[in-house]
């Protein structure tokens, strides 16, 4: 049986990163937003942990 080149070859580096277009103060904000948004789902994770 002939594999169908399912996983990589040994050696070949891909990136998984792909830059973007975005200005410095739009990666503020977007970061800014995660930050909060990630304190919320902590915040609920702990209230409705007991």
């Amino acid at each position: 049986m002939s594999s169908s080149g399912a996983h990589p070859q040994k050696g070949v580096k891909t990136s998984v990163v792909a830059r973007a277009s975005l200005s410095s103060d739009a990666v503020a904000k977007i970061s800014n937003e995660l930050r909060q948004l990630l304190a919320d789902v902590f915040a609920l994770y702990l209230k409705t942990k007991n």
